[in-house]
């Protein structure tokens, strides 16, 4: 004797005549409960040992020293996570530029920086400084330094701004100089808004 079942067809069940069942995971509980109970043991285990000396912890914990280092830990992990995601937003559309140069410019820095360990880089970056004592951004060419441009243009601005950099000094009442330093090694010639070069 066999026995006929009728599926309804799509779009017609009555959601109201099956029974909907979840299926058990026992296994889920025990996983659970052996994770919690190794837990429980470990706080235990740290808040009955002496050898932490939890007294001497909240000690540390008030001093001025270690709160402002927090402070700055912070700091430097907002300031970090925020130039990361805007450097990686960056390099991800130039991942995506038609430009061949800019994709491979940015493909290179990521396989780069990804491929090295952190390690690696962290001792680099700390000891950049044994190879470029000093780090400066500077004009190629400035009011003091001779060009070798065969147009003449840039070699008469620059006599333009050493020999007007002085008036302009001395009729602001400060001493005449003939630029003006700006951060590390990074000198830019004054001008006077009101004055032009000659085309002589």
């Amino acid at each position: 004797m066999s026995t006929v079942i009728t599926v309804p067809k799509m779009g017609t069940t009555d959601r109201g005549q099956f029974t909907v069942v979840s299926a058990r995971h026992p296994w889920r509980w025990v996983a659970g409960t052996a994770v919690g109970a190794v837990v429980i043991l470990l706080l235990v285990s740290a808040v009955s040992n002496p050898r932490f000396g939890w007294d001497k912890v909240a000690l540390y914990f008030r001093d001025v020293a270690i709160v402002n280092g927090i402070g700055i830990t912070l700091f430097l992990t907002v300031v970090c996570m925020a130039v990361g995601v805007g450097l990686g937003v960056v390099l991800a559309v130039m991942q995506l530029s038609a430009n061949p140069v800019v994709k491979a410019s940015a493909s290179a820095y990521v396989t780069i920086f990804r491929g090295t360990p952190v390690l690696v880089q962290l001792l680099f970056w700390f000891n950049l400084s044994a190879l470029y004592p000093e780090i400066t951004f500077g004009i190629p060419a400035s009011a003091s330094t001779p060009t070798r441009s065969s147009h003449p243009s840039p070699r008469r601005s620059l006599a333009w701004a050493s020999t007007r950099l002085p008036t302009c000094r001395r009729s602001s009442g400060q001493e005449s100089s003939p630029s003006i330093k700006v951060k590390a090694k990074l000198r830019v010639p004054s001008a006077c808004p009101a004055s032009r070069p000659s085309s002589g």
